[in-house]
């Protein structure tokens, strides 16, 4: 009832998802150096083709907005202005809860100031200096957005690309996870994107606290065909979206949604 996409019976088939997540979900040893770089998803500047000349802040509060200028490999330079969170390491993650014996996820309402709209999602944010490491601000996203807490968390971005930290960013989360291996969130943006897929969550019962600018509701376990009736209508951001069906190829290749 919820979507009206052309085609949807072959989108819901699983090809697409297959295709898009394929590579995301095996999992690779970590890379140890912040400079190790992985073919096309190389930093710009590793060959010196591409270099940062300058970069300033142009506005700060919750987010910030960075002049950035480039030097391309003709000796022009390009000014950009760049979305990026560095006090909080300009890092995010998001949280898929699955139940293997129901074969549901759960599911969050939360208002979106930028689209001015309550969309589904799942337990999300930004990785804080009160964390302890990446795993830490999912455990705490799971806890506070949907009540859940869980053992089990399995990294469905092990193969993304390395980001490299910047050299302004403070250490706060443990040194190693300087260098993480994430989805780039927009072309225009520093912040990267770490995907985790909680498996068998239990209810918390004492969750976190959201944090004061947040309205979500807990919308609880949710169907597969259900939550690819939103996925596919517009009814979740795209990092959710993308998340959803990482998650999905995860456990449809493994047997794990039937």
């Amino acid at each position: 009832m919820f979507c009206t996409l052309a085609g949807y019976r072959w989108l819901n088939s699983g090809s697409l998802l297959r295709r898009l997540s394929q590579r995301a979900v095996r999992r690779l040893p970590t890379a140890p150096l912040c400079h190790l770089h992985n073919g096309a998803t190389e930093s710009a500047a590793s060959n010196g083709a591409l270099r940062i000349v300058d970069e300033k802040v142009a506005y700060r509060r919750y987010a910030t907005v960075f002049e950035r200028t480039v030097q391309y490999p003709d000796g022009r330079h390009v000014t950009y202005d760049i979305l990026g969170q560095p006090a909080v390491q300009s890092a995010s993650v998001l949280v898929f809860p699955f139940d293997t014996q129901s074969k549901t996820c759960y599911v969050i309402r939360e208002y979106c100031p930028g689209p001015n709209r309550v969309l589904y999602g799942f337990p999300a944010g930004m990785v804080e200096t009160k964390h302890e490491s990446l795993e830490a601000a999912a455990r705490a996203e799971l806890s506070e957005e949907a009540h859940l807490r869980c053992a089990q968390l399995i990294d469905l971005t092990a193969q993304a690309a390395v980001w490299e930290r910047s050299f302004e960013v403070p250490n706060t989360a443990s040194d190693a996870e300087n260098c993480l291996r994430g989805f780039f969130a927009d072309k225009y943006s520093r912040n990267v994107c770490k995907m985790y897929l909680a498996l068998n969550p239990e209810p918390d019962g004492h969750p976190g606290s959201m944090d004061a600018e947040e309205l979500i509701e807990q919308v609880g376990a949710v169907r597969v065909p259900q939550l690819e009736a939103w996925l596919w209508s517009g009814q979740m951001t795209m990092p959710h979206m993308l998340l959803a069906m990482c998650a999905l190829t995860y456990l449809r290749q493994r047997g794990m949604l039937t």
